[in-house]
């Protein structure tokens, strides 16, 4: 367990405003749960490695397993942290945190070569060591 901020008297109610948004931000992003008929998948985020799409059957590759789930990708992008995970190609969603180099193509810890998408791949570099920046400051 971990202290997510303190509150120092006098209480200013700004700085208690910031500290409650972003305990409640976080929590709503503890777990992604997926429903597909009577199974239920809780995966945390942060476990997850990448997401590969064919159509509408996703692989969400984690630390420890695959799991297979038919849904839209775009669905699953918008449950997750904008912040974390980087559309680098259509078929593609990868977890930056779990990324060991960039260069044409993402490599992953697992040792996959994930694709960058050709035609923005500048910006998706750049997305991504912008991410690593800000993360390490």
């Amino acid at each position: 367990m971990e202290a997510a901020g303190y509150i120092v008297k006098p209480l200013e109610q700004e700085k208690l405003r910031q500290l409650l948004e972003r305990l409640f931000q976080n929590e709503n992003s503890v777990l992604l749960t997926l429903r597909q008929g009577n199974r239920i998948f809780t995966i945390l985020p942060s476990e997850i490695i990448y997401i590969e799409s064919n159509r509408n059957r996703l692989a969400i590759h984690t630390v420890r397993e695959t799991i297979h789930y038919y849904g839209r990708m775009s669905e699953v992008a918008c449950r997750l942290s904008q912040k974390q995970f980087l559309r680098c190609h259509q078929s593609f969603l990868v977890n930056m945190d779990r990324v060991c180099a960039a260069e044409d193509d993402f490599r992953m810890e697992n040792g996959e070569v994930i694709p960058i998408r050709v035609r923005e791949r500048k910006a998706v570099r750049e997305a991504y060591f912008q991410y690593i920046t800000e993360k390490n400051l």
